[in-house]
């Protein structure tokens, strides 16, 4: 299994951070992301917000991971808790499709910070089954994941700017 830790600091306060992640596609940094479907919204007792998404994305592969796999997209499951109270909020995502081949789980925790911004904290864990190349896929796994979150970031704040800076 590799993993992957990052840290992102956005310059807007967290409502506007939130505000934006839950309505960040599409962007131009996000032509990847096919389709986002919203699967449930649940505001608990607690006044937590729940929010279930599924997401078809596609991502070229190398030739060598097109004749692996076969596939040209993968479903993931986004699953979103937003806690006003503490101002967090948490999401996990995780690719229900080729996790044989490779399983992606991403954990993302956008809180605020004293200064005005708001801290945004990803962890990725890739691991494959497959025998023979399973190290081989997962820093192949590890080394993209990085790049499209930085890619993701760039399109977080694209989106922050086009909302709150006009």
């Amino acid at each position: 299994m590799k993993s992957v830790l990052l840290d992102f600091a956005f310059s807007f306060p967290w409502e506007n951070v939130v505000s934006a992640f839950l309505r960040r596609y599409p962007n131009p940094f996000s032509t990847h992301v096919l389709t986002e479907d919203t699967l449930s919204t649940e505001v608990r007792g607690d006044g937590e917000l729940h929010v279930v998404r599924v997401l078809t994305k596609t991502n070229r592969m190398p030739r060598w991971g097109e004749r692996l796999t076969g596939a040209r997209h993968v479903v993931i499951i986004e699953r979103i808790v937003v806690d006003m109270k503490k101002r967090v909020l948490a999401a996990t995502t995780v690719n229900l499709g080729l996790k044989r081949i490779m399983h992606l789980e991403e954990q993302t925790v956008f809180a605020s910070d004293n200064g005005g911004q708001t801290r945004c904290k990803k962890s990725a864990f890739v691991s494959s089954s497959l025998f023979g190349v399973k190290r081989a896929l997962e820093a192949f796994g590890a080394h993209r994941y990085q790049h499209n979150a930085e890619r993701a970031s760039r399109g977080l704040q694209w989106v922050l700017e086009h909302r709150f800076r006009l």
